[in-house]
């Protein structure tokens, strides 16, 4: 049994909003710190940048850096290969526009 301590429980707060995708990737912060916030260093990227993206589109002058060690040009090329594999053998034409702008998107954004 938890200590009482440890038991989730609701607090209402109008400030909280949340940034970034409903599943992993997303965090819960309060709106009042995201006008203090300067930098954003990210830590263990791979190809899901959800957070950074609408954090970004709240504070368009937030400087976002990103760290990954797994994330190197093998990674990009795999995942480049992946993409045209998808793009060509793939019917559906919304996965084929998807995947086309996820690499794009990526070039973009970073």
């Amino acid at each position: 049994m938890l200590s009482k301590y440890l038991k989730p429980f609701h607090v209402e707060n109008n400030n909280l909003i949340r940034i970034g995708p409903k599943c992993d990737g997303g965090y819960v912060i309060d709106k009042r710190i995201i006008n203090f916030t300067k930098k954003i260093i990210t830590c263990g990227l791979n190809d899901d940048w959800e957070f950074e993206k609408h954090f970004i589109k709240i504070k368009p002058d937030c400087e976002i850096i990103a760290y990954d060690h797994t994330v190197n040009k093998e990674f990009w090329v795999k995942r480049f290969k992946k993409d045209i594999i998808n793009f060509f053998y793939l019917k559906n034409l919304a996965i084929k526009k998807l995947s086309t702008y996820l690499s794009i998107s990526t070039i973009y954004f970073f």
